[in-house]
């Protein structure tokens, strides 16, 4: 079964999952970066980030290097601002044809990941997709990580079993 692990990360967090996934099950790893960058720190963060996540904009990503449909199963990742995914990912769930793809979404937050899954799977859905499994993660950097990545490559290793079954 070939995999690609799809994420955006701004501090690091989604990019350790990808390489938790990465690790539990093989495959590819893909990060996005935006052709404008969303600035790591300070207060342009939340104004610029904050404020594109709170109104459902997107920013522009490159191409991806690899080509979705050689693929059985993409992971996408996504960290959670505002209770919504970030920008990247939003632009790259809207523009990706889905058609006849198995995908398995995730979302890090610090407190709730709210509607981000949900609008995830609509976005996958509306372009030709199917969603086989959602998981909603911790903040690495809140309390001890360990639990954390155990739980996601535990839940990565289910979702490649459930492909068996598909």
């Amino acid at each position: 079964m070939r995999i690609l692990t799809v994420y955006y990360s701004l501090e690091g967090n989604c990019r350790a999952l990808a390489d938790v996934i990465q690790e539990a099950v093989g495959g590819d790893v893909e990060g996005l970066r935006p052709e404008k960058e969303i600035p790591r720190k300070g207060f342009r963060r939340l104004l610029i980030g904050g404020w594109m996540t709170w109104l459902g904009q997107s920013c522009p990503n490159p191409p991806l290097t690899k080509n979705i449909a050689d693929y059985d199963l993409i992971f996408v990742g996504t960290p959670v601002w505002a209770w919504r995914m970030s920008p990247p990912i939003r632009r790259f769930l809207t523009e990706t044809d889905f058609t006849g793809q198995y995908v398995a979404l995730y979302a890090m937050h610090a407190r709730r990941s709210g509607w981000t899954l949900r609008a995830m799977q609509k976005q996958v859905e509306a372009r030709g997709g199917r969603v086989v499994s959602a998981a909603d993660f911790r903040d690495l950097r809140r309390g001890d990580p360990y639990p954390i990545r155990k739980r996601a490559a535990v839940w990565a290793r289910e979702v490649v079993d459930s492909m068996d079954k598909i």
